[in-house]
């Protein structure tokens, strides 16, 4: 299973690998470049969800492969599968409008829709 959270989590989960292009001083874990928001999304203010995930996905997802995030995420974290670890955000885009919305969720969506088994990590659905 794949997880994604937000920072404040951080310490809890499984193998955390951020994908945001910043993260509090205080975590220091490795950064997987390829999912992170393009710098272009920086610039904009007061998107709405439906114009971020358009951005993102034509300038992120589009160009990517599950066999390439794979690779490189297993490469970064060690991992000799694609599993049980956790891509990690901030907890909410600061330019989209909606509350509770980050990018970790288009991710997630794009792992599913290629066959990947993953969800947002809550404390009850920690493996035992």
């Amino acid at each position: 299973m794949i997880y994604t959270c937000g920072f404040f989590h951080v310490n809890k989960v499984p193998n955390p690998i951020a994908i945001s292009l910043t993260m509090p001083d205080i975590v220091h874990i490795p950064v997987y470049e390829l999912l992170t928001p393009p710098e272009r999304l920086e610039s904009k203010r007061n998107l709405t969800v439906a114009e971020y995930a358009k951005i993102y996905t034509k300038d992120v997802l589009a160009s990517l492969t599950i066999e390439a995030v794979s690779a490189g995420v297993c490469r970064l974290l060690g991992l000799d599968a694609f599993d049980n670890f956790t891509l990690v955000c901030w907890d909410r885009e600061p330019r989209v409008k909606e509350a509770l919305f980050s990018h970790r969720h288009l991710v997630s969506r794009w792992l599913r829709e290629k066959g990947v088994d993953c969800i947002e990590w809550f404390e009850s659905s920690r493996k035992p």
